[in-house]
């Protein structure tokens, strides 16, 4: 089996990419615990079945982006919003 292996970073941490070839019915493995396979190929698609624990969340790219955009813009509070909090703490505290 033929493979190749390319390395780089994203912003401090290391990353590497395993390129490889893989028929229906064959997998791959990542650790112990998740093992992918394709489970077919026709028609520009492949299709994958993944196998990992049910703590492990497993997403779509896409959507797996839309779920980050979306927490980084619930992060997103007005100043309004910070002096009432503020407000609520120093409320809480003099008590």
């Amino acid at each position: 089996m033929g493979h190749i292996l390319l390395g780089g970073r994203v912003g401090t941490r290391k990353i590497r990419m395993l390129v490889i070839s893989r028929k229906t019915d064959q997998a791959i493995r990542i650790g112990d615990t998740i093992q992918i396979q394709v489970v077919g190929i026709g028609k520009g698609k492949v299709r994958l079945g993944i196998v990992a624990p049910s703590d492990i969340p497993v997403y779509r790219e896409e959507l797996y982006q839309d779920l980050v955009a979306g927490n980084k813009t619930s992060l997103v509070t007005s100043p309004e919003m910070i002096e009432s909090v503020k407000k609520a703490f120093t409320a809480r505290l003099s008590r």
